[in-house]
C-alpha cells in the first residue's frame, strides 16, 4: 500500500507539467484582428486565407444560362391524373396534346407507329381482297349453275365459302 502511494505524488505533477504546459501561448503569434464592417459591407482582414483569390468586378449585362444542372425528384399527383395505354406495342410519333391540357374521353393523344398495327391492317385488307375473290367466285358459280354448265354441289361449295369468307 505504501509503494502505491510513492507512485501517485511524481505522476500528479506530471499530469499537473502537461496540462499547464498546453494552456501556454506563443508571444509571437499576435491575436487576430477584429474587423468591424457596417451592414450590408463584407470585410476581411489583411492577409485572411483565400484574399487573394477573390476578385473585384463590375456588373455587366451579359447572357443567363438556359438550363441548370440540379439534383431532384419528381413525383405524379395521382388525384388529379389519369393513366393512358395503348393495345399495341410501337413508337409514339406525335404527341397531340400538351401536358396539362383538358382533353375529352376518346380524343387522341399521341400518334403510334407500330409494326404489329401495320401487320394487321395488311392482314386485313388480304382478308378483305379474299372475300371479294370468294364472292365472284360464288356469283359466277351461280351464272354457271344457271347455264346448266356447273353442278349443284360445285355452286354450294362456292356460295358456303363466300360466306365464310
Amino acid at each position: 500500500m505504501i509503494r502505491a502511494q510513492r507512485h501517485w505524488g511524481p505522476m500528479a505533477v506530471l499530469g499537473a507539467t502537461v496540462l499547464l504546459g498546453g494552456c501556454n501561448r506563443d508571444a509571437d503569434t499576435p491575436p487576430a484582428a477584429v474587423v468591424a464592417s457596417e451592414p450590408g459591407v463584407i470585410s476581411f482582414a489583411p492577409g485572411s486565407p483565400g484574399l487573394d483569390s477573390l476578385q473585384v468586378v463590375a456588373a455587366l449585362p451579359g447572357p443567363l444560362p438556359v438550363s441548370a444542372d440540379l439534383n431532384a425528384r419528381l413525383s405524379v399527383n395521382e388525384e388529379i391524373t389519369g393513366r393512358v395505354g395503348a393495345p399495341v406495342a410501337g413508337r409514339v410519333t406525335a404527341v397531340l396534346a400538351d401536358i396539362g391540357s383538358p382533353v375529352r374521353s376518346g380524343q387522341a393523344l399521341a400518334r403510334m407507329d407500330s409494326p404489329d398495327m401495320a401487320q394487321a391492317n395488311a392482314d386485313k385488307l388480304e382478308a378483305e381482297a379474299g372475300a371479294d375473290l370468294k364472292r365472284r367466285a360464288a356469283e359466277r358459280a351461280k351464272s354457271l349453275f344457271e347455264g346448266d354448265a356447273l353442278a349443284r354441289r360445285d355452286l354450294e361449295a362456292a356460295t358456303a365459302e363466300a360466306q365464310a369468307a
